[in-house]
Order: C-alpha cells, then structure tokens, then sequence
C-alpha cells in the first residue's frame, strides 16, 4: 500500500472522528433541548433571525475560575466592537448603551437648574449574574429548558435593550463546561460567536443555524 493511499485513508479517519465529536456535542439533551426551546418559542416567533449556541470546556488555569458574570464580561467589549459597524458606530463604547442586564444600578445626578443631586435605578450596561432560584426568569428569560435547572450551577446575561429578540445572550455554567447561546439578528449574533471563540481558547460553536 502505497504512502499517498494510507495519507488518504488517514485523513478520512480523522474526518469520521470530528463528525462523531461533533454529533456527540449536538446530541448532548441540554443542548438538543435548548434549540428546541429557541426554534419553538412564540415569543420568538418572526423576530430573531439567528441563534448561536457555544461550549467552552472549564479549564483550572483559564479566567474560567471567575464569577460567572465575567465569562460573558471577558468578551463583551470584543463584541461592541466587532458589531459597532453595523451600528454606523465607530468604536464600541459607542453602543454599549444599546445593551443592558437585569441587575440594576444607582445613578446620580445633578439637575443643571436647582444644583440639587438626585437618584434613580437603571438597568447596568453590561452582563449581570442570574438568580438560577428564580426558575421561572431563567426560563423565560434564557429559554434554558426547565427540565434541566438542577444541572446549572450559575448563570449570566446581556441583551439589546430596546428588544431582546434582536440580541439576547447568555452563559449557562455547569460542572464540567460552560454554554454560551445567543439568538438575534444575525449581525449581533455573529459579533458575539465570534467575539467568543477570539476569547476562549478551544470554544467549540456546536450549533448556528438561521431561524
């Protein structure tokens, strides 16, 4: 047998590994039900244009170890500036007031007339942690399948503050990985795929599909 013939056969072995991987990934039950919730959702319906879902393996020596907010923080400003364009924006500071969480922030101001300060709550302009006890937000919130809310240790958000259906994205924490999914249009989604797979070395994108 010839070296040219084992060279070949070689590399279709290594093609029918990565599809087998990659199979497993897309029928791992959290995942497979997740699209489900995604693709099946009234809420959703005619709104959101793309959705993205992301595995990211923990890792000891990785920023992983953070709170979980920072899973979605290590990307956010790569993500404002990969979609900044599509905004007509010329940096990413530019929108990041597009985008907020559900945890809110005091802010103080003073009013230009009477010199008087005053405060008020508003949505911070970032991703925030998720309260996983309050199953009934994460669900609708995140579309995560309820079925499976014993598995999640944590969890974490942003999204587009006018209409979530234009960008909703989230980080799901486990024991032994991270899933971050996004669903919206397909310039924010794709922003944040790759703005993922720039920050984490050995993310894997195991589902993008049109919706």
């Amino acid at each position: 047998m010839t070296k040219r013939i084992l060279s070949v056969i070689l590399a279709l072995i290594l093609a029918m590994t990565a599809m087998v991987a990659c199979g497993n990934k897309q029928n791992d039950p959290i995942i497979t039900k997740l699209q489900e919730n995604i693709t099946t959702n009234e809420w959703m319906c005619g709104f959101p244009e793309r959705y993205v879902i992301i595995e990211i393996k923990k890792d000891e020596e990785s920023p992983l170890s953070e709170e979980m907010s920072a899973i979605l923080d290590n990307c956010f400003d790569t993500f404002l500036s990969n979609l900044a364009p599509a905004f007509g924006a010329s940096s990413g500071e530019e929108i990041k007031g597009y985008f907020a969480c559900t945890e809110m922030i005091t802010v103080t101001e003073t009013d230009p007339d009477s010199g008087e300060e005053f405060s008020y709550e508003m949505p911070k302009n970032a991703p925030g942690k998720l309260d996983i006890s309050d199953v009934e937000s994460i669900v609708s919130l995140t579309l995560f399948p309820e079925e499976y809310i014993n598995e999640l240790i944590s969890a974490s958000i942003f999204f587009n503050f006018m209409n979530m259906n234009n960008g909703t994205f989230v980080a799901f924490e486990f024991e032994d990985r991270f899933l971050v999914a996004s669903f919206g249009l397909a310039d924010s989604t794709n922003a944040f795929k790759d703005a993922v797979v720039a920050t984490y070395e050995g993310a894997v994108v195991v589902h993008d599909a049109a919706l």
